[in-house]
Formats: structure tokens, sequence, C-alpha cells
């Protein structure tokens, strides 16, 4: 295995786990366990956010191009209503 395939492995895990706590944050009740994922979380961040900058330094990993405002404003705008759809259709208590 290269160095390129285990920083890229490791990149990969990292932000598998950082799904699994952001999964964890949303479902716990108890808000002591929750902000306890919520700082876990914060730290694989850094910690994918370092891999992927010593990967990119050593051509090992590309970052994809920059999304065009248009882009950007036209994914908030169908993710806003989405959240809002759903807003009204699940009553909260």
């Amino acid at each position: 295995m290269t160095d390129k395939n285990m920083t890229l492995d490791i990149i990969n895990s990292i932000k598998s786990d950082i799904s699994a706590l952001s999964k964890a944050v949303c479902e716990c009740k108890d808000l002591g366990l929750r902000q306890t994922f919520q700082q876990m979380c914060a730290n694989q961040e850094q910690a994918q956010y370092e891999f992927y900058n010593r990967a990119s330094s050593l051509g090992f990993y590309t970052q994809p191009a920059m999304a065009t405002q248009s882009e950007t404003s036209g994914v908030k705008t169908t993710l806003s209503q989405a959240v809002n759809e759903l807003r009204s259709a699940v009553p909260m208590r």
C-alpha cells in the first residue's frame, strides 16, 4: 500500500467518523452526551482538515473546483425549501 493510498484511506475513515458522530449528535437526547459527541466531531473535523492539507501539499488529493455563486445560491435555496417543507409537514411540540 502506498503512502497516497494510506493517507486517502485515513481521510475517508475520518469523514466516515464525522458522519457517524453527526448522526449521534442529532439523535442524542442527553445534553452532556450530545456535547461530548459534538466535541468529538469537531476534533475529527480538525484532524480531517489537517490530513487534507498534508495530502494536498504532497499532491495526493486535489480539491474539486469551487462552485459558482449561482450554484451555491441554488443549493442554498433548494435546501431552505426542503427544510421549510419538513418543518411545515412535521408539527413541533
